[in-house]
């Protein structure tokens, strides 16, 4: 049985190829017309919704040497996810979600102290909404993991904290200013002291709770102010605020803002269901526009899921509250949608939209190419690249595209053929055609069983940016 991956046989630059990298240059509005809509209205507007998780938001702790090097433009692979490509939108619109949200973690990709976003890492992220916005959908894009920004709200001055929120939304809000408003904004995922710091629990933190909660509803306020005098149609484009740790057991913490533009966001897990439905019940009441903006029954069996999800969802649906399940890329019991193979969990989506009342639409097949190669894992010092069954039986070409014109050494693929084992073909091979900027290994003929390459000249490696099969 053949092996379905492609191997990147050089242990020294594994950071480097851990970085797969994007496509396509990013687009500008063609005409950025905006109608602006209510918290309200845009309950009855988002309906479903899938997170692109554990992606553009996977991040590494500047230490760790296993990723020195690594450039700040694609990291979206380094947690087993699916890199973004444009085709998964399309998919997910055609099977009825209304929405997805965008968890992206800013903080790593910093390039000075003063929180400068790397622009590729913009261009990047901007490449995802283009993507999500041409197939139909509602956008939430947001600030996730950010270690700095969590530790000053419980530990240090909320100044610097301030700081950092000015920081990051002031570029955010001018790259994305006159973007229609399908397009909203989360400033914060979920407040809490720390990357790793604590859940809440009614007993142990009692009287810190509320000290955090008021600390989130002042940088709430400021972050608002920042996001509506950053210009275009800022002013009135939807914005999802929060409260601690995102929790629907505390929202009676949360203060709502007089503006007819904001939306309260918060989780829908497992554990207290029950006061997490009186205290959005509640919410509505005092006029709080509300979206769950993750939830799924997270490690059940999944018989269990089942009379979970049938139950809560169609809660939900009755109070009007649109749901954005947490999805990663098919790598938990939970996952909706793998977005490496274009499978869905058919059992769990069907009982997701019924459970809303929703017509449930067509699966759509992963298209074969072009197709963007992925790490999935690092296995006895070699880099594993996931494909699909059939796709490299079916590819034609192999490119590798390079940010240099001209290369300083030499590079290889290694194929290892049907019947004949590994061979080596160097870029002066008949097969391999140097362009400036890329190579192009043509496969036509070549029974692959598996495919690797390497520069050998690690200066080289650093300037990739993307490889795919064609």
């Amino acid at each position: 049985m053949k092996k379905f991956c492609i191997l990147i046989a050089l242990a020294s630059v594994m950071a480097l190829a851990a970085c797969s990298g994007g496509n396509g240059e990013p687009a500008e509005p063609e005409a950025p017309t905006f109608t602006p809509v209510t918290g309200w209205d845009m309950m009855s507007r988002l309906g479903m919704g899938i997170n692109i998780g554990n992606t553009m938001d996977a991040r590494v702790h500047a230490e760790n040497p296993w990723f020195t090097g690594c450039p700040v433009t694609e990291m979206e692979t380094i947690w087993g996810a699916a890199q973004v490509e444009p085709w998964q939108f399309e998919a997910i619109a055609q099977r009825g979600f209304s929405t997805v949200r965008i968890p992206v973690s800013w903080e790593p990709r910093f390039i000075d102290d003063e929180f400068t976003i790397s622009p590729a890492w913009m261009d990047r992220v901007q490449n995802a909404v283009d993507w999500a916005i041409s197939a139909g959908l509602y956008v939430i894009l947001n600030t996730h993991h950010e270690e700095y920004l969590y530790r000053f709200m419980h530990e240090g001055p909320h100044e610097e904290a301030e700081r950092w929120l000015y920081a990051v939304w002031t570029q955010v809000s001018e790259r994305f200013k006159y973007y229609p408003e399908q397009l909203m904004f989360e400033p914060m995922n979920e407040p809490r002291p720390g990357h790793d710091g604590w859940f809440w629990c009614p007993d142990r933190f009692a009287d810190e709770i509320p000290v955090l909660a008021a600390t989130a509803n002042e940088l709430s306020t400021f972050v608002l102010d920042v996001i509506r005098t950053s210009g275009g149609h800022n002013d009135q484009r939807i914005v999802h605020l929060t409260t601690v740790q995102a929790d629907s057991n505390l929202i009676y913490l949360y203060e709502h803002p007089d503006d007819p533009y904001v939306m309260f966001g918060s989780f829908f897990y497992l554990g207290r269901e029950d006061n997490q439905l009186a205290q959005i019940s509640a919410g509505l009441e005092r006029g709080i526009p509300i979206v769950i903006k993750e939830t799924s029954p997270l490690e059940m069996p999944a018989e269990e899921m089942s009379i979970w999800s049938e139950r809560y969802y169609a809660e939900l649906a009755e109070l009007g509250v649109p749901s954005v399940w947490w999805n990663t890329s098919g790598h938990a019991n939970d996952d909706l949608f793998n977005r490496t193979t274009g499978e869905w969990n058919e059992a769990m989506v069907e009982i997701f939209f019924a459970a809303y009342g929703a017509p449930l639409g067509p699966a759509m097949p992963r298209p074969l190419f072009p197709h963007e190669l992925t790490r999935a894992a690092n296995i006895g010092g070699l880099v594993q690249w996931i494909v699909p069954p059939g796709i490299l039986d079916a590819a034609e070409f192999a490119i590798v595209e390079i940010d240099i014109e001209e290369m300083a050494g030499d590079f290889l693929f290694s194929a290892n053929l049907e019947n004949e084992g590994w061979t080596q073909f160097r870029s002066y091979h008949e097969r391999i055609t140097r362009e400036p900027g890329r190579l192009v290994f043509d496969l036509s003929g070549l029974e692959l069983v598996e495919l690797g390459f390497m520069f050998l000249d690690s200066e080289d490696f650093e300037g990739i940016r993307r490889a795919y099969l064609m």
